[in-house]
């Protein structure tokens, strides 16, 4: 990311270098990067691929469609459409930590500012200048991660240009491939963050801890619960403590009594309770079939499962581990404790 002075100097900088000042005449139109990222800084009828600004007569096969489809894509070996497991790596650091500086991608970010303020439609919300100030800090978006994708996906939108639609603009371009290829990067985000922290301390290593951690992401079943556990794995990224080879709770209780409370309405209060205590390390193969053999019973097993609603219910984790079996907190869940209690003394 660039340091700013003043938004007016970070523009006026951008401007002088996307309008392609200090490049030769051959059209090339060669940028930081040295070269071109859509077909809109090329002269004339040229049209940019790999890189190079080319007479649409000299593409092979049928590239010579390329400008009208706005599938230009990144130099730098972008796969943009190939929407691979791997995404682009992570720069400006291991597991995208420190400042992340990606010109290209902040000037690809810049000429799709350009195109959509050329469309002059009624609705454009915001200024040239104020979505170039934005530029300058794409590249913080995902941490590092799939900046050859954002990449590809701002030049497509900008090789096709915008129309207006009731006021707003939008792309001409489709652009699915591109947009395919960085929602994928992008989900793999929060997994790439928590396997770089666990450093194969309470995860698998490399490549094989984010195939296991998609799997898990996408295991639950239910598309919410998936994004509920996906907001765990960036907390995860950040404040990651490792505990007996497992991954600890820690700090991150509220994002995991989020995921508890989800499986549970999707279930049965218990399959939430029992994913909790799995987390902790205390869950058990029988966990879930003993808890709803309390919670189902017919005398107090609706006070039971108001215990068991406590532990997650507040946006609050109050469980922990207690010689191994898991445990509501007395303080938080006091009260449901001793309505189970007085209900069990009654029988």
């Amino acid at each position: 990311m660039r340091t700013l002075g003043t938004v007016g100097t970070a523009v006026g900088l951008w401007l002088l270098a996307a309008a392609g000042c200090g490049d030769d005449d051959t059209g090339t139109g060669a940028g930081a990067s040295g070269g071109c990222i859509t077909d809109v800084e090329c002269k004339g009828d040229r049209i940019c691929v790999d890189g190079e600004c080319v007479s649409p007569d000299d593409t092979p096969g049928d590239a010579g469609s390329h400008g009208g489809s706005g599938g230009s894509r990144a130099t730098g070996g972008s796969n943009a459409g190939s929407g691979g497991a791997g995404g682009s790596a992570a720069r400006g650091g291991a597991g995208g930590s420190g400042a992340i500086d990606d010109p290209e991608l902040e000037r690809a970010c810049g000429l799709n500012c350009e195109a959509r303020t050329d469309a002059s439609c009624e609705m454009n919300i915001g200024s040239l200048d104020q979505c170039l100030a934005q530029c300058l800090v794409i590249d913080e978006v995902n941490r590092g991660h799939c900046l050859d994708e954002q990449t590809a996906h701002y030049a497509c939108m900008a090789s096709g240009g915008y129309t207006c639609v009731s006021g707003y603009p939008q792309p001409k371009s489709t652009c699915i491939a591109e947009a395919q290829a960085l929602s994928t990067c992008s989900q793999m985000t929060p997994c790439r963050e928590f396997c770089a922290r666990a450093a194969g301390q309470c995860a698998p290593e490399g490549e094989a801890c984010v195939t296991s951690c998609m799997e898990q992401q996408g295991g639950f079943g239910d598309a919410l619960c998936g994004i509920y556990y996906t907001q765990l794995l960036a907390c995860w990224g950040q404040k990651l403590s490792c505990v007996d080879g497992k991954p600890a709770i820690g700090e991150c209780g509220a994002a995991a009594a989020e995921v508890s409370d989800c499986v549970a309405r999707r279930n049965h209060e218990c399959d939430g309770f029992c994913w909790a205590a799995e987390a902790l390390g205390c869950g058990g193969t029988d966990c879930v079939s003993t808890c709803k053999a309390t919670a189902d019973e017919t005398g107090c097993g609706h006070y039971y499962r108001r215990v068991i609603e406590c532990t997650y219910r507040s946006r609050a984790l109050a469980l922990s581990c207690e010689d191994g079996v898991p445990t509501p907190n007395a303080t938080t869940c006091a009260s449901d404790i001793m309505q189970y209690e007085t209900c069990m003394q009654m029988q």
